[in-house]
């Protein structure tokens, strides 16, 4: 029963998507799972025996190293992010957690490392943020009012564009209730108009007189 146990973990080390890597207290690499293989490129008859830092490169060199196994001692665990290098050099985004392995006598007598690679998650993130750039630069350029209402129909953003129309600094209308710049005649179709919008997200026209700064309408 307790071969088949040990047999069944290693199978589980074996097909597990995240890098599983042990190593000894010098941070030798004593295991190095098929993830890991895949991670970094690097077989695992290879890495046995090799420094890990020589495998993923200067994350886990110096007072790097120093810093998480101090924090090992002190806690069993850590956890962060780290951007490592693969055999061919290649960086790779990866979210580590790392444990203490102790020996009979309590000492640690090295680690295992559970590295997930998250390098497909980040350059997503950022392609987001880039489009996310382009059109927010976008908005702040464009010559017409952009406003975006929360379902209450309070602003939560409006682009310069206002203040060259209507004479109001943008953060001026952050907060307020659409309609308290609308002409009171014109509120009630266009109350029923954005009722539309929020239920059935269709694209609705409609004409509206809005309020200058100067207090005239326009």
């Amino acid at each position: 029963a307790i071969e088949e146990q040990v047999k069944h973990q290693a199978r589980l080390m074996t097909e597990v998507s995240d890098a599983v890597v042990s190593t000894d207290a010098a941070l030798r690499v004593r295991s190095w799972n098929r993830a890991a293989e895949r991670v970094y490129g690097t077989p695992a008859d290879e890495a046995i025996g090799q420094p890990l830092q020589a495998l993923v490169g200067k994350a886990w060199a110096g007072r790097r190293s120093a810093r998480v196994l101090d924090a090992i001692r002190a806690r069993g665990v850590w956890r962060g992010e780290a951007v490592h290098r693969r055999a061919d050099g290649t960086p790779v985004e990866v979210l580590l957690s790392a444990a203490a392995l102790r020996g009979d006598d309590g000492e640690i007598a090295g680690i295992v490392v559970i590295a997930s690679d998250i390098s497909a998650l980040r350059r997503a993130q950022k392609a987001l943020r880039r489009r996310e750039e382009y059109y927010r630069s976008l908005l702040q350029s464009a010559l017409d009012i952009t406003v975006v209402l929360d379902p209450r129909g309070v602003i939560r953003y409006v682009n310069p564009a206002v203040e060259r129309a209507l004479g109001y600094a943008p953060p001026a209308l952050v907060g307020r209730l659409a309609t308290d710049f609308i002409n009171e005649d014109d509120t009630p179709d266009l109350t029923k108009a954005y009722a539309r919008v929020v239920a059935s997200r269709d694209v609705v026209s409609a004409e509206f007189r809005c309020r200058h700064r100067d207090g005239s309408w326009r």
